[in-house]
């Protein structure tokens, strides 16, 4: 996901918010799917206890969490990248 590079746009001043902002959901995206790993790891260390379809289907909501989660991950480090091209490119203007 990339920004408009369009500078008529935007209100200058909030771009410093929305890359902080962006950062700051990366980063709980991150931690989200470290959740999510580690739920898929006890998962697989209590398999031999359960048969059931029911463990069948919480490792496929698991698995699809974490794609999910990935897929979120890399989105946002795009829209970030793309908000510091847009601000490097904004600072260029200005000096």
């Amino acid at each position: 996901m990339r920004i408009n590079m369009n500078i008529d746009r935007y209100d200058i001043d909030a771009l410093d918010q929305i890359y902080s902002t962006v950062s700051n959901l990366k980063d709980k995206s991150e931690i989200l799917e470290m959740i999510g790993i580690t739920m898929k790891d006890r998962l697989r260390t209590s398999s031999s206890e359960f048969t059931t379809v029911n463990f069948y289907r919480v490792s496929q909501a698991v698995e699809d969490y974490l794609k999910k989660m990935r897929l979120m991950r890399d989105e946002l480090e795009e829209l970030s990248k793309s908000c510091k091209d847009f601000a490097e490119k904004i600072a260029a203007i200005w000096s």
